[in-house]
């Protein structure tokens, strides 16, 4: 990561599973601190905005973050279209975000329609482009011992790795492929853990460590909204056919000059060749990324908005 990088953190998910919460942690405050985002404990969203806070990831020094806390899909007061158009407007403004973490409950693990609704809106923004920076982090999950033993004790025990792939099952339910070549990282984290019990606080710095690291690799190709990815590329489409004129016009001189100048001219000619295809191999992975990771196109939530976007985008 470049030094000193602002690194851009969106928080999605449905309302009351622990969005602003995690925000405040991210940004060093306490849980449920006047000065970040405002919270709830249940299924209505405290705000209809999007909301952002600048500072250091958890309150250091030369790691600065932006957390942008999303509206609450799925909010209680049937409030879900004006989050969806408050939400498509003020995200446009950013033009790219580095990680996108959703934020489940991890007491009800199954993916569910409220939040196949809200991934639809995310492609109206970025495309399928953010699964590529994708995090999942469980909230409600306590590392407390006694918490361990009654776990322990169910007829169907209840384990971390459990609760992960009841949730990853039911999203890829309806996909074919290999399942286990289609993973995003996972973590959970116990915002209100106790300072005091040594292995809750071992657990929560390992997977805030584990986050951290996540996001830093993402940090390295971030997520460009539509708009900028798509004057990305039409400024690399405007270079390639410079480049293609540029040759074309030195192909209709050639013939008129000496053996030696001809001789200098194709190996310009090369070097145009060269870069007219390095333009269109970054022109079609520039494509490729908008429209998501190949797996999200088997998902059929997923698959619809996403081939509209590439006919509406690509002419597909």
């Amino acid at each position: 990561m470049a030094a000193n990088k602002q690194v851009k953190i969106c928080l999605v998910g449905v309302a009351g599973n622990g969005k602003s919460t995690l925000g405040n942690i991210l940004l060093g405050l306490e849980p449920d601190d006047d000065g970040g985002f405002e919270t709830s404990s249940g299924a209505r969203s405290c705000t209809l905005d999007v909301q952002c806070k600048d500072g250091n990831f958890r309150g250091g020094a030369g790691q600065p973050i932006r957390v942008i806390d999303t509206p609450g899909h799925g909010d209680g007061e049937g409030r879900d279209e004006e989050f969806r158009k408050n939400m498509i407007a003020e995200m446009k403004k950013e033009e790219t975000i580095d990680a996108f973490i959703w934020v489940k409950n991890s007491q009800d693990p199954r993916y569910n329609k409220s939040e196949a609704e809200y991934f639809q809106i995310l492609i109206e923004i970025f495309g399928g482009a953010y699964f590529h920076n994708f995090v999942v982090v469980f909230s409600r999950w306590s590392f407390s011992e006694s918490e361990e033993r009654k776990r322990g004790k169910l007829r169907n025990r209840v384990t971390l790795e459990g609760v992960k792939t009841e949730l990853w099952d039911s999203f890829l339910r309806d996909y074919e492929g290999n399942r286990n070549q289609v993973r995003v990282p996972m973590m959970a984290i116990d915002a209100l853990h106790d300072v005091n019990e040594q292995n809750e606080v071992d657990a929560f710095e390992k997977e805030m460590n584990l986050l951290w690291d996540t996001i830093s690799k993402f940090s390295a190709r971030p997520v460009n909204n539509i708009e900028m990815a798509l004057t990305k590329i039409e400024k690399m489409k405007k270079e390639m056919e410079d480049d293609q004129r540029k040759l074309k016009d030195m192909k209709s001189r050639m013939r008129s000059l000496d053996q030696q100048k001809q001789l200098e001219l194709k190996l310009q000619e090369a070097e145009f060749q060269r870069r007219i295809k390095e333009a269109e191999s970054k022109i079609k992975e520039e494509k490729e990324r908008i429209e998501g990771p190949p797996w999200v196109k088997f998902i059929s939530f997923l698959a619809t908005p996403l081939i509209a976007l590439g006919r509406r985008l690509f002419g597909k």
